[in-house]
């Protein structure tokens, strides 16, 4: 990702998900949403990509079937047979840098200014814009946004835990093991109501085929 692109990507994170002053706790911009977002496209740039972080702050090395499944998602097919072996794929990488030069476009032939240099308001109105290609390109950023803002820090898109601590979540605290007692007397007070599968389905939503923190 170039600097101009990481520049519009963070113009739209931060539109999806304001922080101060519209919103008193950090937003997208704060949480280095898009430079969290920018590392994960260009993964297998590191020696061992940030795709499955470890409890101690590092990242799971992928087989050699892991990392052609996580290329063939981030980079697309370009090709390849050894890719294409269920059709062409146009990688994550791809389709957000031409979303955000679509972006671009819109912002320029409605206001005259590329999107990260438009006012707010401006930048918004594009963002409303009926325009069903638009329209799925900021989901799908949207989607990125809010796994990097609430994901874990090691992706570095929550900065500091920001998102955690305003919501009063501690943080991930496992490994911790279980006592004797935890793993073999039932837990103290009333037992929890068992969700059915239709609750449990009803509170899934599609995603774009990867998670932070997911092994």
């Amino acid at each position: 990702m170039n600097d101009h692109e990481l520049r519009t990507l963070r113009a739209l994170t931060a539109r999806l998900l304001p922080g101060p002053p519209e919103d008193p706790d950090p937003g997208a911009l704060e949480a280095g949403a898009a430079e969290a977002i920018a590392r994960f496209l260009d993964a297998f740039a590191a020696g061992v990509p940030p795709i499955h972080a470890t409890v101690d702050g590092g990242f799971v090395a992928l087989d050699t079937v892991a990392e052609l499944g996580w290329r063939i998602r981030l980079e697309g097919s370009h090709g390849l047979p050894e890719r294409e072996f269920a059709g062409p794929v146009t990688g994550l990488a791809q389709r957000v840098g031409d979303g955000l030069a679509l972006l671009d476009r819109r912002c320029r032939q409605a206001h005259g200014v590329d999107f990260a240099d438009a006012p707010i308001d401006a930048q918004d109105a594009t963002l409303d814009t009926v325009d069903e290609q638009l329209s799925d390109f900021v989901g799908l950023v949207m989607t990125l946004t809010v796994e990097t803002v609430y994901g874990p820090t090691h992706y570095g898109g929550n900065r500091d835990g920001a998102a955690w601590k305003r919501l009063g979540w501690p943080g991930f605290t496992q490994p911790r093991g279980f006592t004797a007692a935890q793993v073999s007397e039932p837990d103290p007070g009333p037992v929890p109501a068992r969700e059915t599968a239709t609750e449990l389905g009803s509170g899934l939503s599609d995603n774009v085929g990867w998670t932070f923190g997911s092994g």
